[in-house]
């Protein structure tokens, strides 16, 4: 489920439909450049793709699919000139978070900012585009030190103390 301040839930059913809309309409245009024999598709996941957080269970194991989906769609359609991309944004300022508890220290980019380095990892052919210091970092520290990372992200975490308390 995903949570708001105002406690709307998204229900498992609309998780599902959108993951498939998603990955039908990907496909099927996939299948119109497999034909032309080339092109780029560019898939919006998240940095919570890369790295999961407390409070965000559902958004991260859906950015995780998108994650994957554009990895093994990458590998399928290499044969066939089209280049897919996965683009990381860490928290970015748009209407849909103005509602979130959102995590001590993260600082949220603009849309330009997401758009900027999109153009720019476009340029020098990234297969994976992230955004912004604070994903580089937080995947970095990932990759080094997962458990430090864990730690870190529930200090962070909007949640109490006594909560935090029963993870550490």
């Amino acid at each position: 489920m995903l949570r708001s301040r105002r406690r709307k839930y998204l229900c498992s059913t609309s998780i599902n439909s959108l993951l498939s809309l998603n990955l039908t309409v990907t496909r099927c245009i996939a299948r119109r450049m497999a034909a032309q024999r080339e092109g780029r598709i560019v898939n919006v996941s998240s940095l919570m793709g890369k790295v999961a957080a407390p409070t965000m269970a559902t958004y991260s194991a859906t950015k995780f699919a998108v994650l994957g989906f554009t990895q093994s769609l990458r590998g399928e359609l290499a044969a066939y000139n089209i280049r897919v991309i996965a683009l990381l944004p860490s928290l970015t300022d748009t209407d849909m978070v103005q509602e979130f508890q959102r995590f001590r220290w993260v600082v949220p980019i603009t849309p330009k900012k997401v758009a900027q380095v999109l153009v720019a990892g476009l340029h020098e052919e990234s297969s994976e585009i992230l955004v912004g210091w604070q994903s580089h970092l937080a995947v970095w520290c990932n990759r080094i030190a997962p458990r430090l990372l864990e730690r870190i992200l529930l200090m962070a975490a909007p949640m109490s103390i006594d909560r935090q308390k029963h993870y550490l």
